[in-house]
């Protein structure tokens, strides 16, 4: 169930930026109006589901219903605000994401538990940075962006996390 819930709160990592820039738009309305239909789609997948398959029913209602709120705010986004997103990028993070998961569930799979919880997030997370380099999915303003962020960790993590940025974004 776990897996499942983690799978369906990957398309929130794309909405915050898309939200922030309807918001900035003055389109507020839409995501009021949107945030109340996706309750009621929540409400009424919980009803359908939640009987029948208890946490797993409702993980899925979650999910469904999350996954729509974020397809419609990016729908509205494109279709009315004329939003280019950057989808050859998007595509290929995308795809190195589901083969870095695919890599540390291989591992989990033969690994005993705490083994295969450490293994698998260190594999994991060296064949996300790996692909994200090998795809090019990454460019100078990522770069400038994700470094910026190292002000967030404590210094004498500074040199080793602008070391990896670097080998990622070539």
């Amino acid at each position: 169930m776990l897996a499942l819930v983690a799978l369906f709160s990957a398309p929130r990592a794309l909405v915050a930026p898309v939200s922030q820039m309807v918001m900035a738009t003055e389109n507020q309305g839409f995501l009021l109006r949107w945030g109340f239909i996706m309750a009621a789609v929540n409400i009424l997948l919980d009803v359908w589901w939640i009987p029948g398959g208890g946490a797993l029913g409702a993980a899925f209602a979650n999910g469904v219903s999350q996954t729509l709120a974020v397809v419609g705010i990016w729908a509205f986004a494109v279709y009315r605000l004329d939003f280019h997103p950057p989808t050859r990028s998007l595509i290929k993070m995308t795809i190195s994401g589901v083969c870095m998961a695919v890599a540390a569930a291989a591992v989990a799979a033969v690994l005993p538990s705490l083994a295969a919880a450490i293994l698998g997030v260190l594999v994991g997370a060296i064949a996300y940075l790996g692909l994200l380099r090998w795809t090019r999915s990454l460019d100078s303003k990522d770069q400038r962006v994700i470094l910026s962020l190292r002000r967030q960790l404590p210094p004498w993590l500074h040199g080793g996390y602008t070391r990896i940025v670097q080998m990622v974004v070539p």
